[in-house]
């Protein structure tokens, strides 16, 4: 066998028997790590699960359906201590932020705030990522096919107070936006 090669599965765990699409996996604590996907009926959930260093999964811990309208190509997101947000395509495919707590061992999820950050329709894949301090970006395509990004505070304990400022940075075709960090802010 040489190096890199790949000599089979762990373990898999099938942690939703109705639908798992676009997954999103984020690291909680420990062993303990979330998962933010679109379900049955287009639903919108997130769940826990164990994954031990060896790669040996445990059952599901618990689980939240936080949509039950829609919830399109979720992604998760880190934002302090037990706070964690979702930016998705939600109801009316607008552009929907939810923060959540997650405790350390999995156990319990609980929404904090719900918030609309466009309720323009034709929102696609939005993208969450941390600026400096309270700040946030999403990008996303909007209508028309034409890139977006918006940037929101969202407080450690999880309130968002709003909307700081929009840009449309492709009036062509901007969807899809995979957004990197460079340098300082």
């Amino acid at each position: 066998m040489a190096i890199g090669d790949i000599i089979g599965d762990i373990a898999s765990l099938d942690f939703d028997e109705y639908g798992g699409t676009l997954p999103k996996i984020i690291h909680v604590a420990g062993t303990t790590y979330a998962i933010a996907y679109q379900g049955y009926g287009t639903d919108g959930y997130v769940v826990t699960v164990p994954i031990q260093n060896d790669g040996t999964l445990g059952a599901v811990i618990e689980s939240l359906e936080f949509d039950t309208e829609n919830c399109k190509q979720p992604w998760i997101i880190h934002i302090a201590g037990d706070v964690y947000a979702i930016a998705y395509v939600g109801p009316g495919a607008n552009g929907t932020l939810k923060t959540f707590n997650i405790s350390d061992d999995g156990t319990s999820i609980s929404l904090i705030q719900t918030f609309v950050f466009d309720s323009g329709v034709g929102i696609i894949e939005p993208v969450i990522v941390h600026i400096s301090g309270t700040t946030y970006a999403i990008f996303y395509g909007g209508p028309g096919s034409d890139g977006w990004i918006k940037t929101v505070t969202i407080q450690d304990n999880g309130t968002i107070t709003g909307e700081i400022a929009f840009l449309e940075f492709d009036t062509a075709y901007g969807v899809y936006s995979d957004p990197i960090h460079i340098s300082g802010d």
